[in-house]
């Protein structure tokens, strides 16, 4: 024969993880700015972009998970003028201890540079920033967030990318020449974009030809 009686049936929904939750589909950005994300359900990918002592992993024999990236998510990051720039989780709304890892390059291939672990570290903020110098317009780093390891909290968390040299320019614009067309004739306007004194040249003239209607 077989029991009977009453019992319970637990059904749980695990949503999939973020779309950037692996090296190989991080999430195209190209200004500086404030990026919300959630680690709740993100993998541990274990990347450390070839140096598991400089931008630790889980895999780190050295210092085992100290400065492990958990729950980590990816951002490729490309430069959108010469500058210094720094990448932080500073006001995170729910995590409290992140690492903070950038590599050169745009996916798995990328290499390690540098990353950070604790703000403070006397043990005030562990949260996480690290600030690259001379950044060049163009260029592609990849941005590794992730928790200190698995027992930390998940949640929202802010992405934050700051250029510490100033706004990037913008493009002057000039009409050539400045008068009125109203006969169907076409007009010729010249467009100089200026380009961060570090670059070659201080701009280029773009000729467009529009016509009336």
């Amino acid at each position: 024969s077989t029991a009977a009686g009453p019992g319970t049936l637990d059904i749980s929904f695990n949503p999939p993880p973020p779309a950037n939750d692996d090296c190989s589909t991080p999430e195209a950005i190209a200004a500086e700015g404030s990026y919300a994300f959630n680690n709740a359900f993100a993998t541990t990918s274990g990347f450390d972009g070839g140096d598991s002592v400089n931008c630790m992993s889980p895999a780190n024999t050295q210092n085992s998970e100290f400065g492990a990236s958990a729950d980590d998510l990816f951002w490729a990051f490309t430069v959108p003028c010469d500058g210094d720039y720094t990448f932080d989780t500073e006001g995170s709304p729910v995590l409290e201890d992140t690492r903070l890892s950038l590599h050169l390059g745009a996916d798995c291939t990328a290499t390690c540079i540098t990353s950070n672990d604790d703000i403070d570290t006397g043990g005030g903020n562990f949260l996480s920033s690290v600030t690259l110098a001379g950044l060049v317009t163009g260029d592609t780093y990849l941005v590794q967030v992730g928790m200190w390891n698995e027992t930390q909290t998940v949640g929202d968390g802010l992405l934050n990318v700051t250029n510490i040299t100033g706004a990037c320019p913008t493009a002057n614009v000039q009409c050539d020449p400045a008068n009125n067309h109203n006969q169907g004739n076409s007009v010729s306007l010249t467009a100089t974009f200026v380009k961060p004194p570090s670059s070659n040249g201080a701009g280029r003239d773009i000729d467009l030809m529009f016509e009336e209607i």
